[in-house]
């Protein structure tokens, strides 16, 4: 799932700005699987943050959403819905794709959005850039992804339908990679279980080394 609206030369860009209580997010170009951490990461930021009481997510500069960081989003609204003093905003822009997309996924249940015409100003140079995705274990990202999508497809029949495969093939994928780390464990293992032998064998070859020159 990917909304696309206009393909940005800009890589994926999270700006944020903590400011008594409130916790503005602004989500520009494009936002993809691999490149989920920053939001994940500000997401936990504020799940631990018990001086925030409103989250507010600006939508108008992002291209490209995919369904694990648009997951991401819902998870914030629910939690920022259940547990902060005022309901979480959401500017989604202009871009009749990017709401459609919202609407049709259920998002909009969890944030109060910004109408067209009601001002959603801030000082950009406030803005503090999260640094570039950083590498981090496949596993991880895989587990973020089900988590996502599975809290997407609690949100409605529609979405429990559209998601099956998606949620399937990370299963599969966790699977794959969970086999490889038994794998490497074991050629770990084996390799260890050869030196040892190297060392226990080690005397004895010396001493038939010696024998031998006699």
């Amino acid at each position: 799932m990917l909304i696309d609206t206009k393909r940005s030369v800009l890589m994926e860009l999270v700006q944020f700005r903590a400011h008594k209580g409130l916790f503005l997010i602004k989500l520009v170009g494009a936002l993809e699987f691999e490149t989920s951490a920053a939001l994940a990461t500000i997401t936990s930021w504020i799940k631990n943050d018990r001086t925030i009481n409103q989250v507010v997510i600006d939508l108008s500069k992002a291209t490209v959403i995919d369904s694990t960081n648009l997951g991401l989003i819902a998870q914030l609204g629910l939690y920022a819905r259940q547990n902060h003093e005022h309901l979480p905003v959401l500017s989604p822009g202009v871009t009749p794709s990017v709401k459609a997309t919202l609407s049709r996924l259920e998002l909009n249940q969890f944030y109060r959005w910004i109408k067209e015409d009601e001002s959603f100003d801030y000082l950009e140079n406030k803005l503090i850039r999260f640094l570039g995705p950083q590498e981090e274990p496949e596993k991880q990202i895989c587990d973020r992804a089900i988590e996502a999508h599975e809290l997407l497809m609690s949100l409605s029949e529609t979405n429990k339908t559209e998601f099956r495969s998606v949620i399937a093939g990370l299963h599969i994928e966790k699977a794959l990679l969970k086999a490889e780390e038994h794998e490497d464990l074991h050629e770990e293992v084996h390799v260890g279980a050869r030196l040892q032998e190297l060392e226990v064998n080690q005397p004895w070859s010396d001493k038939m080394a010696r024998q031998n020159l006699h």
